[in-house]
């Protein structure tokens, strides 16, 4: 019975991990302006500043959500060593 308890949990952390990294590989670049329903600056520096403030939220974003992707997985996995090693016994 412990078995099967530890294999749907493996299941479940697993699958959180994998939603995880799903939403993290769609994180997208958005722009200040853009979100405000602004047009893009004039002027280069500005809308460069935009752009590259936009790519580090989002890749702040992105490696948020790998964080607790990781942190899932790692669950899943020593779950499943535990599933394993239970079966053996």
């Amino acid at each position: 019975m412990g078995t099967w308890l530890l294999a749907l949990a493996t299941f479940a952390a697993g699958l959180r991990g994998a939603w995880y990294w799903y939403r993290s590989s769609q994180v997208v670049a958005v722009p200040s302006w853009s979100e405000h329903g602004q047009a893009e600056p004039a002027d280069p520096l500005q809308s460069q500043m935009g752009w590259l403030a936009a790519l580090i939220k989002a890749a702040s974003d992105a490696a948020y959500l790998n964080r607790w992707a990781a942190i899932w997985t790692a669950g899943a996995v020593a779950m499943g060593a535990a599933a394993t090693l239970a079966s053996l016994l």
